[in-house]
């Protein structure tokens, strides 16, 4: 069974081939341990947000630390009628001025001081949430917040907390906001019969499209906003890497690559290629291969933009360890930074739940039956 798309994570044993690529081998001791990690993400000044499960229970709880540790809010909802209102997840908006939260129930917004600013009843999953999100668009105007379980739903407000859109339909498995609507990505997997993939867009003003992938088997989502429209890049584990502007496919690239992740960075589109040997695939808009950074043997791999760099997470499951490695991608080259213990988690496992902002990565590893999951705090110089 998935966990939560936007919190996997990647884990990777690099061979020590790789010449001229560095990193340390020392493991610092984690941030915090913590059960059922859900969420992470960071504010501006270092403060950590965490979404993680009460031990031995299915229960939600939203915390936030200091960049020392020290636990400064904790969030636990009571009942909802029968049911406990657990928080699902949590995230802080580009500008850091707002922390969004969902609930079983709720779609919240808090200030930056931890504030709440308003609060909208979503209905009830009670049946199960195997996928969570919250999006804001780059502007830190809009905020989405979507939710898959028995079925799907997916809701846009202003930041002000008017309603823009909401909608229903079965297995969403990413999205992204922007400041003229919303982009969603769905996994027909999960409805009986079907397995093909569908991009869809709906707009505030009205305007719609939808795309059909057959057979396909999403991974990534990303969208690039300029002022002749937004692009969207898709990233498919057999369809290959898309991108699309307006509703329509501009081009495709697949080569006989599984494609895990997507992002764009510096007006360019950086795809994770798995196939014999995985690679950094930079494409131009115009659908042009500018390079193939190598990142043998690393497979798969989440990319992380920051303002001057890329960092990456990787995967591997090794016969005898799994580790996860934290990598940087400057001027074309991989360098390898540091290396912690993992577990593996599934197939779909291979996107970091973290961030990376203002030279703090922040991320986690997921624990077994017998261990906690750990959450990692480490400075990168940038």
């Amino acid at each position: 069974m998935r966990r939560y798309a936007t919190i996997g994570i990647i884990i990777v044993l690099i061979s020590p081939i790789l010449v001229g690529y560095y990193y340390t081998t020392s493991t610092p001791k984690p941030f915090l341990r913590a059960h059922g990690v859900r969420a992470l993400s960071l504010f501006p000044d270092g403060r950590v947000v965490i979404v993680a499960e009460v031990p031995l229970t299915n229960i939600g709880y939203l915390s936030i630390y200091s960049p020392n540790g020290t636990q400064l809010w904790n969030l636990t909802f009571g009942r909802e009628g029968t049911y406990w209102d657990d928080v699902l997840y949590a995230k802080v908006s580009p500008d850091g001025r707002y922390l969004g939260v969902l609930t079983v129930t709720r779609a919240m917004l808090y200030g930056e001081n931890i504030t709440l600013l308003w609060e909208r009843k979503i209905g009830s999953w009670w049946g199960g949430v195997w996928w969570a999100d919250i999006e804001f668009s780059k502007d830190s105007e809009y905020v989405g917040f979507g939710i898959s379980g028995s079925k799907s739903a997916f809701y846009v407000f202003s930041i002000n907390g008017t309603p823009l859109i909401n909608g229903t339909d079965e297995g969403i498995v990413g999205m992204r906001v922007s400041a003229e609507g919303i982009y969603l990505m769905k996994d027909y997997l999960f409805s009986v019969g079907v397995v093909n993939s569908r991009i869809f867009h709906l707009g505030f003003d009205g305007t719609n499209w939808s795309l059909e992938f057959p057979h396909g088997s999403p991974r990534g989502l990303d969208i690039f906003e300029t002022p002749n429209g937004t692009y969207v890049a898709y990233a498919d584990c057999g369809f290959g890497l898309t991108l699309i502007w307006d509703g329509k496919v501009l081009w495709n690239r697949d080569n006989g690559t599984c494609y895990w992740d997507v992002v764009f960075w510096n007006g360019k589109v950086y795809g994770d290629a798995r196939k014999e040997v995985d690679k950094l695939a930079v494409y131009s808009l115009d659908g042009t291969l500018i390079d193939e950074i190598n990142l043998q043997p690393a497979s798969p791999w989440t990319i992380l933009p920051g303002r001057g760099e890329l960092i990456l997470l990787g995967l591997y499951r090794g016969v005898e360890e799994e580790k996860t490695y934290v990598g940087r991608v400057r001027d074309d080259t991989l360098e390898l930074l540091r290396d912690f213990q993992g577990y593996y988690v599934g197939d779909h496992a291979s996107h970091a739940f973290g961030e990376y902002r203002n030279g703090r990565l922040l991320f986690g590893i997921y624990g077994n039956e017998e261990k906690p999951d750990e959450v990692s705090l480490i400075s990168v110089e940038e």
